[in-house]
């Protein structure tokens, strides 16, 4: 399904989305902010609703409230049951995900490895009475509850919410390869009309897209060139190459708040009042939280003079050398692809919400849409970019292309893959999440996304160590 666009940028929803995502770093003047966020949220979700907004909004609402996610506003309003204890099915697991702070149970007498664990609700609501129970606490956000899921338990454990189905043993799979076409486990996608599948297709498609050809340009690993020829030779989708740079610093574990904070107000040449160290407590805030802050940009220099001789892009380079050498992430790269990465960051928070949010009273059928696209190959036409006179597959880091050269027809989920090194702690646990979400969809999605070849599943582990995803993937990869 190609992402054909009309004459007038702004005709449609989706048109209307691209168009933004490519005028929106110039002219924001490369500053991300709020309000933009809010834009490509209210976008994303005018192109994938189209002209059915009562599948996803009360009646008499049109469009999500600036600033909220879609499935927080239909939680708060209870929209199609949002908010509430699922419902029981018979036949479905739990697949709950864990947010960061909930309650984790294992019983050691049911599961088959301490992998398998179960939320609250289906712990107090199973039989484990005698038996031998540990519990933990969330870390962070991922990971799903097991109750339900044949594979996980010696035996039924009863859960009240998700009783097994009347058949014993293991959910049928069609023998031979597995299907292209993933069946449907929702129970009203047939229903819905064909204009708003065709929207949610397209948008999500378009979404993880976007998300790849920022992707493209992104370096594997945090590190910055040595002098001020190579900074400017640095692969970028900016297609003025415009001399404006920001300097990014990486959270690697190993540096205190203190240690970080120090270097930032000596390094960054901006005094050290009150309100400086107010604004860089709010970064490093920043940095532990998500993984990546920006610590500055340089400005356009309009002086010939001192612009002649790289001035500003000089005291960047000094800047981040400095923080280099005592072994701190860093990376100065144009501001545009800044931007951009920026931006593609709160397209994957959509892409999370949408894991969460309904169609409906259905809970399922946008994570099968985003399945569904995950598994397809990916449209290198889906953004502009400045593409056109660089060519996408050349701009590629070597890394990246080496790895991914190995799978013959790569899909967008092989690629997600190959560019898990190039995300920061936020994007990695929002990936986590949504990969949680989909192969908890069916056991022949689990085997589908198992598929993923070992190569590229190796890249992922030392992210996500002791997580039933990863053990779940590489045994469907066996």
């Amino acid at each position: 399904m190609a992402h054909r666009l009309s004459q007038d940028p702004r005709s449609d929803p989706l048109s209307d989305l691209r168009f933004s995502l490519e005028i929106m770093p110039g002219s924001r003047k490369f500053v991300f902010n709020a309000s933009a966020r809010a834009e490509i949220l209210t976008k994303l979700n005018a192109s994938l609703m189209g002209s059915n907004q009562r599948y996803f909004l009360p009646k008499g609402v049109s469009n999500v409230p600036q600033h909220q996610l879609l499935s927080e506003y239909q939680a708060s309003i209870g929209f199609g049951g949002a908010g509430k204890g699922e419902p029981v099915v018979e036949g479905r697991p739990c697949s709950h995900i864990f947010k960061k702070g909930e309650t984790c149970y294992r019983c050691k007498d049911c599961a088959l490895d301490d992998s398998c664990v179960m939320c609250a609700r289906c712990f107090h609501a199973s039989g484990h009475a005698g038996h031998t129970i540990s519990f933990f606490i969330s870390t962070q956000s991922g990971g799903c509850c097991d109750c339900g899921d044949e594979e996980a338990w010696r035996h039924n454990i009863n859960c009240e919410h998700h009783p097994y189905t009347s058949s014993t043993g293991l959910p049928e799979v069609p023998p031979g390869p597995l299907p292209d076409i993933l069946p449907s486990v929702s129970p009203t996608v047939q229903t819905l009309p064909q204009p708003l599948k065709d929207s949610m297709h397209r948008t999500i498609a378009f979404a993880v897209d976007f998300i790849l050809d920022v992707l493209d340009y992104s370096p594997d690993e945090a590190s910055i060139p040595v002098n001020e020829a190579d900074l400017r030779l640095q692969p970028s989708a900016d297609p003025m190459m415009k001399d404006m740079f920001c300097l990014v610093l990486w959270n690697d574990d190993k540096h205190s708040y203190d240690e970080v904070k120090t270097v930032i107000m000596e390094l960054s040449g901006k005094g050290s009042g009150p309100e400086r160290e107010r604004e860089v407590d709010a970064m490093v805030r920043k940095l532990e939280d998500e993984g990546r802050v920006m610590v500055d940009m340089n400005v356009i220099n309009t002086n010939p003079s001192t612009a002649m001789h790289g001035h500003h892009h000089g005291k960047l380079l000094e800047m981040g050398l400095a923080m280099a050498q005592i072994d701190l992430g860093v990376t100065i790269r144009r501001a545009y692809d800044t931007f951009c990465e920026q931006a593609a960051a709160v397209i994957l928070e959509w892409l999370l919400d949408i894991t969460r949010a309904r169609v409906g009273t259905d809970q399922l059928v946008l994570r099968e849409v985003l399945a569904a696209e995950f598994l397809l190959p990916r449209r290198r036409d889906a953004f502009g970019f400045g593409l056109s006179n660089k060519g996408a597959a050349g701009m590629i880091l070597p890394i990246s292309a080496a790895t991914i050269k190995e799978v013959p027809t790569p899909t967008r989920l092989d690629y997600m893959f190959v560019y898990h090194g190039k995300l920061w702690k936020r994007l990695r646990l929002s990936l986590k999440e949504i990969y949680a979400s989909i192969i908890s969809l069916s056991r022949i999605h689990k085997l589908t996304i198992g598929e993923c070849p070992a190569l590229l599943l190796n890249r992922t582990i030392e992210s996500f160590p002791g997580s039933r995803l990863i053990t779940l993937l590489m045994c469907c990869s066996l």
